[in-house]
């Protein structure tokens, strides 16, 4: 087995999942998210024999994402607080299962929440929000990845932060139960 096939394998069970999350916290239609992960996979294997290991590997694994997902992602939009609202206007992801799925149905429901809410954020913002609070990377790793000083790392990821957590406190059923009394009726109905 060479060491490429080793390295491959390593990434695809190390950074599988992750690169396909990244993908569909920064782009919206399921489709091209997906083809974006891919178009990532492509750039990190065809890029593999030349890694010199100057950088971290989940460094150099970033950098490509970043740059393929920001360029797969340049036709998203920044959505306005009044688009996320009815967002949360949707039919509710209904729950049918037993007692012991409920932990994945509410991780569908906040995954739901969290992806609409970063779509509140620019591209780039979205991207150091998913790094920084998903991923939870070093800002130094971020501004390393994103090619930013560590300053503008650290501002951008403050006012995304709490561009986020505004929304969330207004929309979010499970963080702010009182506002949204008929859907934590109807979720606990359904549980």
């Amino acid at each position: 087995m060479s060491n490429q096939q080793i390295d491959t394998e390593m990434l695809v069970r190390d950074y599988g999942l992750t690169i396909s999350q990244f993908a569909h916290r920064m782009i919206k239609n399921p489709d091209v998210a997906k083809e974006a992960a891919q178009e990532t996979w492509y750039e990190l294997l065809r890029c593999l024999p030349s890694f010199r290991r100057q950088s971290n590997t989940s460094t150099w694994i970033y950098t490509i994402a970043r740059r393929t997902l920001l360029r797969c992602a340049k036709n998203e939009r920044v959505y306005t607080s009044t688009e996320i609202t009815a967002h949360f206007e949707m039919d509710d992801i209904p729950y049918y299962g037993l007692p012991d799925e409920k932990k994945g149905w509410v991780k569908t429901q906040c995954d739901q929440c969290l992806t609409a809410f970063c779509h509140c954020l620019t591209n780039e913002a979205r991207l150091i929000f998913i790094f920084r609070d998903i991923a939870e990377l070093s800002y130094e790793e971020i501004a390393n990845i994103m090619e930013m000083t560590l300053e503008n790392v650290r501002k951008i990821s403050s006012r995304s932060r709490k561009k986020v957590k505004n929304y969330m406190e207004k929309n979010c059923i499970f963080l702010n139960p009182p506002l949204n009394a008929a859907a934590v009726f109807k979720l606990t109905l359904n549980l």
